[in-house]
């Protein structure tokens, strides 16, 4: 099972043309898919299933935004907007004068509500940055599902969390600029392509927190196809179901999603 959703291949990503040894992986979709083969991997043996991860999303949509609201302490008529770090510099640096910015433009606004989820490893090696006490920081573990259901936007460079935030229509703006000078930040630009103009950019910020965006549903649904692959609560199944093939000694790269 790859470990996470790769959508940009890192000169420091070299593990994933063998991860943890094994011959084949299970993916979260076709671009992760293509990323491990230019990283080393064997193409044929990069098998898409979606991931497993995603299989409690559905339920999360039906209970709805406001029920996702309440479960992660947000405030119900305002705007939720949330910010996910980063740990990796040059890029933390980056982001988090950027999230500096937004905090002191709209952590005053009625109508506007900031949280932060921080990267697990800020948490360990406490490298968060300050906020003030008008911004809710969810250190301790959270239903991630839950916040990014909850959210009105989402402004991240964290490309795994794309993932879920297309399969539940949130607005999210990408901090991954190709055009900064942010070292490798030219590897960002296929994954950009892919996203076109449903991922918002930097500049756009502003406008995006106070009107959220909305974009065409089948435009989201072939993007997300792309990235996840399939959302419908049964990735797991087709990981069990790649098991028992490969258990039987029938050539991995044969395995057919018939799982419905």
């Amino acid at each position: 099972m790859d470990h996470g959703c790769p959508l940009v291949v890192f000169p420091f990503g070299d593990y994933r043309g063998s991860m943890m040894g094994c011959n084949a992986n299970a993916v979260w979709g076709e671009f992760a898919a293509k990323i491990n083969s230019k990283q080393g991997a064997p193409h044929k043996l990069q098998i898409v299933t979606g991931s497993p991860t995603l299989d409690d999303i559905p339920a999360k949509i039906k209970l709805g935004k406001r029920e996702l609201k309440k479960r992660v302490g947000a405030k119900l008529n305002s705007k939720m907007v949330l910010l996910m770090t980063t740990h990796r510099e040059p890029l933390k640096t980056h982001c988090d004068n950027i999230f500096d910015e937004i905090c002191n433009k709209f952590k005053f606004d009625d109508n506007i509500e900031i949280h932060v989820k921080p990267h697990p490893v800020e948490t360990r090696i406490n490298s968060i940055m300050n906020f003030s006490k008008e911004i809710k920081i969810h250190k301790q573990d959270v239903d991630l599902h839950a916040l990014i259901g909850a959210s009105d936007i989402i402004i991240s460079p964290a490309t795994s969390v794309l993932v879920p935030a297309l399969s539940m229509k949130i607005p999210f703006v990408n901090l991954l600029d190709p055009n900064s000078e942010i070292e490798d930040s030219h590897l960002y630009l296929p994954l950009i392509e892919l996203l076109g103009e449903t991922i918002g950019d930097v500049s756009e910020i502003d406008e995006w927190i106070k009107n959220p965006p909305k974009f065409e549903e089948k435009r989201i649904t072939e993007i997300f196809k792309k990235v996840g692959y399939k959302c419908d609560g049964k990735n797991g199944k087709r990981v069990f179901d790649l098991c028992r093939w490969a258990s039987l000694g029938k050539p991995i790269d044969k395995w057919k999603d018939l799982v419905e």
